[in-house]
This record gives structure tokens, C-alpha cells and sequence, in this order.
């Protein structure tokens, strides 16, 4: 509870100019919080009866995390371009000539849909190298510098496993295109290894570690692989408009031959021969957004794919139109250029899935929020809001903190509210503190709930001391009659016939008489 002190703590420090600041705050309390319950659920046995409100709890402050993160991203372009908005465009923005990379930056200086989708694309990658976590040279698959090495021994071995009838059919060479040419599998480590190491590249890929895919790669001798996801990177020659000072010539960055290399990406992501995580890898980086979806788990994963192939398709569109080059450009398949993606066709098409988990994510309030966040409609929004007020008796305690506090971030902003569900959130939040107060007074009609009243009681008043609700505190304390003490006392004093206790007292129930007069003298 020490978060909604830390929430209304930084609001109160921080001015409407540092809306931004304020939201970063928010974040680190979240991130701090997260930390804390980590510690406390790693240290929690899996049968322990707490262990699955603290992973409801983590989950959900996690969700809140990243989407003050994703707010303060795309809100901090759009506050952006709308200061901006009046000014005429450069007319160097419309860059053309040789470089890829020149064409990309100008289109991402001028047009936003690219650069808020890629937001949404960072955002989403940067959630899922956090959940990696800081890599160690310790990883699920063999990593021998030679590939595929059980092979290369039993090819070696091959005479003497031939005499004694041990021989099965597999690959006889070892070139990286052998099981497909040859039609014939690897030793079986090896297959387990290789379907290891391509669900590890993707989740690398997914997470936008691509150079530590390719270190992986090298790690277990496939530089072969490695060099394959070099080719995405677009091609620029700084000598091009001259040479510096110095008359060195300066490296050449990217692929010059990058639409014959995503030409054969993509062919590689549509052959079925091929493992499907890897399948992926290739479709990830040339934009083939129907090989990615079957390896996507989550409503994240999805929402990614979907964005990494949009802001794609605006750039090689981009490329292909502006770019002047010596050849002609091999022809992307049609499905590369007619896929016809906006933003709110993403989220049309997330609603048509036929994966269950990803529906069932779709419905979570935190993937609602982030969704109309990104999306940028706030009416819809507020609409959300004020369903779920009218329709839940009571929303989880953090969420309707996030609630209050998010729309009081778009008032500063000075974005339009509907002023009617932002007052019906704030009032909810205020009468959750009644809500909860209220409850204490059905305990107290029955003297042999009296120490239940003062437990929860005494709970409820710690977290309005450490919100700063004192009226609420006091509110609390006035409902637990002045002879509670006494009716407790009396009640495990009189025998057990009398309908009493009978019995010495317990020593959790004296703490709670103790802290119950704490709580009396200190307020």
C-alpha cells in the first residue's frame, strides 16, 4: 500500500510542466514494487496458499508499468508534433538518391504513423528483452564450436557403425543446406539442439537483440546463420556526397543487394521443410506477417509482429519509391506490397484470431488501455471506463488507482475528457476508502467477531496512515465500539458453555489489541 503514498507524493511534487517527469515517477514506483514482489514470491514455495495473490498482484503492477512506459513514449511524440504542426516541412525532408538509410530518417522525421508505430515496435521489444534477462553464456542447447558435431562424430564413426548394423539414415555432408537438399535429418541431439537454438534466435529477434543473435550463432559454429540476419541493415555510402577533411573514404554501411536477400527471406519463411521458429526468424526480418503470427503466443507477441510488418512496409514502400539505383530491384512477392495494414486494422484483426490465449489476453484491462493508447482514441477510453465502473462492484485497488491517476495525466495535458466517467473514476476512487470502512461496521453487531473487526480494522487504518487519509483513518477508528477491548476479554474468560472462548488468549490477538491502542493514541 506504500505505493498509492508514493503515487499522491510524486503528484504533489511535480509541477503540470513535469507531466512527464511525473509519469517517469510513476514507472520507477512501479518498477520498484515489482522488484520487491519478485524477491518475495522467488522466496515463497509454489504450494504456499500467498503465492498466487502475489503473482496477481505482480502481473498486474507489472501491466501498469509498462504502460506509463508506453504513455510517456507516444505522448511525448504527439505533445511533439502538434507544437509542430503549423510549421511548413523542410524541404529536405523529402529525401532522394542512393541512400536507403537517408530515405528511412527523413521518412521517420515526417511521417507519424511510422514513427509511433516503431514506438509501439521499441516498446514491445524492449518488455520482452527484460523478461530474457541479462545474458550469460549459459544457455538450453549445446554450444560447440563446431555445428551440428553428434553428426560430424557418427559420420566419422560411420565403417564401424555400419558393420555392426547401428547405421540410421541421416545427412552424409554437412553444409548448412544438407538436411534440405539431401532429405535426410541430423543425429537426433543435434535436431533437438538445432530446434532449441532457433526458438532461442527468435526470442532474440523478438526482443530486438538481433547482434545477440548473431553472437549465438557464431558461439555454436553457425557463422553461416549469423551473416543471413546481417542483410536487413539498409545501405548507405557516406562517401557519396564527398570525403571528409582527412580524403579517407569512409566504411559503406548496410546491403546494397537487400531486396534479393529479403526476396529470399521471405521464400524461405513459406517452404514447410523448414522449422517453424525458423520460418520465423526469416519472416520477421523480411515482413511476412503470415509466418510470424503461427509462433506468437501472446497478445504482445502478436501486437508485435503486426507493427514490426507495418512500420516494414512503410519503409520498403519509402525505399523502392525514392531510392535511385543502377538495377532494377527484384520483385517482392504480392503479399509484401498489397497487405494493406493500418493501425486500427491491427486490432480488427487481433479480434478475429482463432488463438485462445491471445483472445483471452485481449480482454485484460491493462491490454485494453494500452490498445486505445496507442491507438490514440481516449473517447473509447473513457467509454471502457465507465463500463467497468458500472458493471464491476469493486476493481482491483491498483487499477483504479492507475485509472485516477491516467485521467488526471490527460487533464493536465489539457486533452479532451469526457468530463462526466473522469469524476465517476475520481469519485470511485475517493469512495473506495467508505467501501472499505463500511465493511468493518458488519463485524462489529456480532462480540464474537470483535477481534476481526480490530484485525481488519487495524489493517484498513495502516494504509490510510500511509496514503495520508487521515479523515479516512479516523473514519475507521470511530466505527470499533469503545468496549471492544473488554468484550473480547470478557469473551475468553467466560466458559465454553457460555458460548465463550474458554481458553488463554492468543498471542496474535493480543497484537492486535495492542496495535488497535497504538492506532487510538496515536490519532
Amino acid at each position: 500500500m506504500v505505493m498509492f503514498s508514493d503515487f499522491l507524493d510524486s503528484l504533489i511534487k511535480r509541477s503540470s510542466s513535469e507531466v512527464f517527469l511525473l509519469v517517469e515517477d510513476y514507472e520507477t514506483i512501479c518498477n520498484n514494487q515489482v522488484s520487491f514482489l519478485k524477491k518475495i514470491a522467488s522466496r515463497t514455495g509454489p504450494a504456499h496458499h500467498k503465492l498466487s495473490k502475489t503473482t496477481s498482484i505482480l502481473w498486474l503492477l507489472k501491466q501498469e508499468m509498462v504502460t506509463w512506459r508506453l504513455l510517456a513514449s507516444l505522448y511525448k511524440d504527439r505533445v511533439q508534433t502538434a507544437l509542430e504542426e503549423d510549421e511548413v516541412m523542410p524541404i529536405d525532408e523529402f529525401v532522394s538518391g542512393p541512400s536507403e538509410k537517408k530515405v528511412m530518417e527523413a521518412l521517420f522525421r515526417r511521417d507519424v504513423t511510422t514513427r509511433q508505430s516503431q514506438i509501439v515496435v521499441d516498446w514491445l521489444e524492449n518488455i520482452a528483452k527484460e523478461e530474457i534477462g541479462a545474458f550469460s553464456d549459459t544457455v538450453p542447447f549445446s554450444s560447440s564450436s563446431v555445428c551440428w558435431d553428434n553428426t560430424l562424430h557418427l559420420l566419422k564413426q560411420g565403417n564401424l557403425c555400419s558393420v555392426l548394423g547401428m547405421r540410421r539414415p541421416f545427412v552424409t555432408e554437412l553444409d548448412p543446406d544438407a538436411p534440405i537438399r539431401q532429405k535426410l535429418p541430423l543425429a537426433e541431439l543435434d535436431q533437438e539442439d538445432e530446434a532449441k537454438l532457433l526458438k532461442h534466435l527468435f526470442c532474440l529477434i523478438r526482443a530486438g537483440m538481433v547482434e545477440e543473435a548473431e553472437r549465438q550463432c557464431r558461439r555454436c559454429g553457425q557463422a553461416w546463420r549469423a551473416a543471413t540476419l546481417e542483410g536487413w541493415k539498409l545501405y548507405h555510402d557516406p562517401n557519396y556526397d564527398g570525403v571528409g577533411s582527412d580524403g579517407e573514404l569512409q566504411p559503406v554501411e548496410g546491403n546494397p543487394y537487400r531486396d534479393v536477400w529479403r526476396s529470399c527471406c521471405w521464400r524461405m519463411a513459406e517452404e514447410e521443410q523448414f522449422n517453424r521458429h525458423e520460418r520465423a526468424i526469416y519472416a520477421a526480418l523480411s515482413g511476412n506477417l503470415k509466418q510470424i503470427l503461427p509462433v506468437c503466443e501472446s497478445w504482445e507477441d502478436c501486437v508485435w509482429a503486426y507493427f514490426r510488418v507495418l512500420v516494414d512496409q512503410l519503409v520498403e514502400t519509402e525505399v523502392r519509391t525514392l531510392v535511385t539505383r543502377p538495377r532494377e530491384l527484384v520483385n517482392l512477392p504480392a503479399d509484401g506490397t498489397t497487405l494493406d495494414l493500418t493501425t486500427e486494422k491491427i486490432f480488427e484483426d487481433l479480434q478475429a484470431t482463432d488463438n485462445a490465449r491471445v483472445l483471452d489476453e485481449m480482454k485484460e484491462p491493462f491490454h485494453i488501455i494500452q490498445k486505445y493508447i496507442i491507438l490514440s482514441d481516449i473517447d473509447d477510453l473513457w467509454g471502457e471506463f465507465s463500463q467497468w465502473l458500472s458493471q464491476t462492484a469493486t476493481l482491483p485497488p491498483h487499477l483504479m488507482r492507475f485509472m485516477s491517476h491516467l485521467v488526471l495525466f490527460f487533464r493536465t495535458l489539457g486533452l479532451h475528457t469526457k468530463e462526466d466517467v473522469c469524476v465517476d473514476v475520481l469519485k470511485t476512487y475517493v469512495e473506495e476508502d467508505k467501501k472499505k470502512i463500511d465493511a468493518i461496521e458488519w463485524l462489529v453487531f456480532d462480540p464474537s467477531q470483535r477481534i476481526e473487526a480490530l484485525r481488519q480494522s487495524n489493517a484498513i487504518i495502516r494504509t490510510f496512515l500511509a496514503t495520508k487519509k487521515h479523515e479516512a483513518a479516523n473514519a475507521a477508528l470511530e466505527i470499533i465500539p469503545v468496549d471492544s477491548i473488554d468484550v473480547i476479554y470478557r469473551l475468553h474468560e467466560e466458559p465454553a458453555m457460555e458460548g465463550g472462548g474458554g481458553r488463554s488468549m492468543e498471542i496474535s490477538a493480543k497484537n492486535t489489541i495492542r496495535e488497535h491502542l497504538s492506532i487510538r493514541f496515536y490519532l
